[in-house]
């Protein structure tokens, strides 16, 4: 176990000053959030057929603000669901959420790629769904030369779906609820 021996003791009438209280957090630049919809995606089978619907959303972060930035945190809380009916037959339906970084104007990197909703039934009677509301947690460590250019971050989220039949009992979607991006 690690030892401590710098403690600051408070008592009942002191008064701290704000630099105390300041340089907890002095590390800690200001975030981008983000709630808009750019890259919900949806796909239902009836009505797109069988394949992909794909969406995403680039967040441009300035050199100036993250020049000595040590990680970038990238919370994307995403809701996604799918759907497979009672046909009988092989159907598949996911929605997945993806993170890809570049330095600004330059070429992507994917960084994390994870379906978030999945289901698939073969030959039974029954209505399989998945339906989830998660937050991926990422940190990453800009390149010096996102450090200097500035940084790209690109999330993309993607509905597929494959029906065997006719009736096309697959759907899936995926839905951006907020996504931040803190720096320190």
């Amino acid at each position: 176990m690690a030892t401590r021996d710098n403690f600051v003791q408070i008592s009942d009438g002191d008064q701290l000053n704000d630099g105390y209280f300041n340089g907890i957090y002095t590390a800690i630049k200001p975030s981008v959030v983000y709630t808009g919809t750019d890259f919900d995606t949806s796909r239902q089978y009836t009505v797109d057929g069988n394949g992909t619907t794909t969406n995403s959303h680039t967040i441009n972060i300035s050199a100036n603000e993250i020049n000595t930035a040590v990680i970038i945190k990238i919370l994307a809380r995403f809701a996604g669901y799918s759907s497979v009916g009672t046909t009988n037959t092989a159907n598949t339906a996911y929605a997945t959420l993806k993170i890809e970084t570049a330095e600004n104007g330059g070429s992507f990197t994917s960084r994390f790629d994870q379906k978030m909703a999945d289901v698939y039934t073969y030959d039974d009677d029954n209505t399989d769904k998945d339906s989830s509301v998660g937050t991926v947690e990422f940190y990453y460590e800009p390149t010096s030369g996102e450090k200097t250019n500035g940084l790209d971050i690109k999330i993309t989220s993607s509905s597929y779906v494959n029906s065997s039949n006719a009736s096309g009992d697959a759907e899936s979607s995926g839905s951006n609820i907020q996504t931040q991006i803190i720096y320190f």
